[in-house]
């Protein structure tokens, strides 16, 4: 799972951000919280995989995605990622067993 951010045009502030997550094996993503583009911070719970969001991020703009994971009932795994939208680099990311 990574956080990729493609600039529209060059020299332009805008960017289209994109949050995927997958998991593989008998592993079960339980809860998704991001960012959206205009910084409000959204959660949502029994997530179908695989699943992904597109949308569009001014440059600079924070963007941040956590999401967690269960094998029978038990927490596993918690994935964090963050950065700026305007970065080109997207890689402040944590991984929890």
């Amino acid at each position: 799972m990574e956080i990729s951010a493609t600039q529209l045009a060059a020299g332009s502030q805008t960017y289209s951000v994109t949050y995927p997550v997958t998991a593989t094996g008998e592993a079960d993503v339980t809860s998704v919280e991001y960012t959206d583009g205009s910084g409000d911070a959204i959660s949502i719970s029994d997530v179908s995989l695989p699943w992904e969001l597109t949308f569009i991020a001014s440059g600079g703009a924070t963007v941040a995605l956590t999401a967690e994971g269960t094998v029978d009932g038990k927490l596993l795994i918690e994935y964090t990622a963050s950065d700026s939208a305007g970065s080109n680099r997207l890689s402040s990311r944590s991984c929890t067993r």
